[in-house]
């Protein structure tokens, strides 16, 4: 039995019940039991019961995760929280006894048995650890669902077609009408498909065509994304979902935490960094980015192949064969 202790919702977003989600699946079709153990938050926990996995909900208060994770007779515990410091993470190795940390930062100590990291930047962070843990650091280790590591079918046409939206699980800063805007401007009238994430609050006002199609938490991303000659997407893990489909993509920095991936996955050559979502240039830099990768199918083409090449999709497989082995 494995627990996972993790967060999600409106505020906080999607990316870590995802990874989880992606790991806890890898995990149960290698035979092991999983539950997980979440914030106080009605959606996140909502999101992980619609996946099939038992699901506690708890906030702040570490001695009631152990003694639900003990309830559960866990034999390891996976984090994936930017709300954990170093004594905390402690306290869960002490109740449990094996313990994964999903991190993204490298800013702290981690009393960690298994670090992973699946960021191109992460080879080249100072992690603070114990002697004997384990890291699996880089895209090789990248929690992506088991579909993404199908080799895609995917032809680059001479001309753009579809554009892709899609910024994430939430959208606080409201952006996505605004890209939709940006793109007719830039390319015209164009085909496009329109992600609205699981925490997004409401319904997007978004005036629906036959070239202009609204998904809501869509089952076959990988589908939308393989349609796609071009994505404008957030900085989280979709960066290397598009990666692994081969789709070239402009990427938007939506928190100070995705600006490093973004960075490495720009000089990768698998996306375009436009900028920062306070950009008050955003729209020239976004309009810029479009008209370049439409004008240009070799650069598309090295885009997609430097994609695929640094994204295989099997990261998942990799991270829970350790830790099934570990355990």
């Amino acid at each position: 039995m494995i627990g996972i202790y993790t967060q999600g919702g409106r505020d906080i977003g999607l990316g870590h019940l995802r990874r989880c989600l992606t790991l806890a699946d890898a995990l149960v079709r290698m035979g092991a039991r999983v539950g997980f153990v979440v914030n106080d938050d009605a959606s996140a926990q909502q999101f992980v019961q619609a996946q099939g996995y038992a699901v506690v909900g708890l906030d702040d208060d570490l001695e009631r995760v152990v003694s639900a994770l003990r309830n559960w007779r866990a034999d390891a515990v996976i984090t994936d929280s930017y709300a954990l410091n170093s004594a905390d993470l402690a306290a869960l190795r002490r109740g449990i006894g094996y313990l994964v940390v999903i991190d993204d930062l490298a800013n702290q100590e981690l009393p960690a048995d298994l670090v992973t990291n699946g960021a191109v930047c992460a080879p080249s962070l100072r992690y603070c650890a114990r002697p004997e843990t384990r890291f699996l650091l880089g895209p090789s280790y990248a929690l992506l669902r088991d579909e993404f590591a199908a080799n895609p079918a995917r032809a680059i046409r001479d001309s753009v077609e579809r554009v892709l939206i899609t910024v994430g699980g939430s959208d606080p800063f409201g952006l996505t009408p605004r890209l939709v805007d940006w793109v007719q401007a830039a390319l015209g009238d164009i085909g496009m498909d329109i992600v609205a994430g699981p925490f997004f609050e409401n319904r997007i006002t978004v005036r629906e065509t036959e070239q202009i199609i609204f998904h809501r938490e869509p089952r076959d991303m990988r589908g939308l994304m393989l349609a796609a000659d071009i994505a404008i997407t957030g900085g989280g893990q979709t960066t290397y979902e598009l990666a692994a489909t081969g789709t070239p993509a402009i990427a938007i920095c939506l928190a100070e935490n995705q600006r490093a991936n973004l960075t490495g996955l720009a000089e990768a050559g698998t996306l375009d960094y436009a900028g920062d979502v306070r950009d008050g240039d955003l729209e020239a830099k976004i309009a810029a980015a479009l008209k370049s990768l439409a004008a240009s199918r070799e650069c598309r083409e090295a885009m997609s192949q430097r994609g695929r090449h640094l994204v295989d999709g099997r990261g998942a497989e990799r991270v829970a064969r350790a830790i099934f082995e570990a355990i």
